[in-house]
């Protein structure tokens, strides 16, 4: 799966192998749940092949990742609190892997930002 090799090489720095698996789960988890039908994984893999092109022009290409792989990962169409919820628990699981504040602090203003950006309209 291609969001699984990304989630190893942002999380490659950490030799906690037990969480970086239980985290991985948990993300898995969220993007499956049964009423998604466009937030799902296969979104964030699309978003990593779109990003790959820009990554040699980032400062630093763990920050876009890590907000590509979070931005979607609380998606319930009845709350508008979606991103806040998101960032929540990227800075949650980002501490447990001891990822720097400022990445943090920039990963959750990335998702933050998704706020206000209209979601697609599937139609068929």
């Amino acid at each position: 799966m291609y969001t699984g090799q990304m989630w190893n090489q942002l999380t490659a720095f950490s030799k906690k192998e037990e969480l970086k698996a239980q985290l991985w789960s948990e993300i898995v988890d969220f993007y499956a749940e049964p009423y998604r039908f466009y937030h799902t994984i296969e979104h964030v893999a699309e978003l990593f092949r779109w990003s790959e092109q820009f990554l040699k022009n980032l400062e630093n290409p763990a920050v876009v990742g890590f907000a590509i792989l979070y931005h979607d990962i609380y998606h319930d169409t009845f709350k508008d609190d979606n991103e806040d919820e998101s960032a929540a628990k990227t800075r949650e699981h980002l501490q447990k892997l001891n990822v720097k504040t400022s990445v943090i602090d920039h990963v959750e203003t990335f998702i933050l930002a998704t706020k206000h950006t209209p979601s697609p309209t599937i139609t068929s």
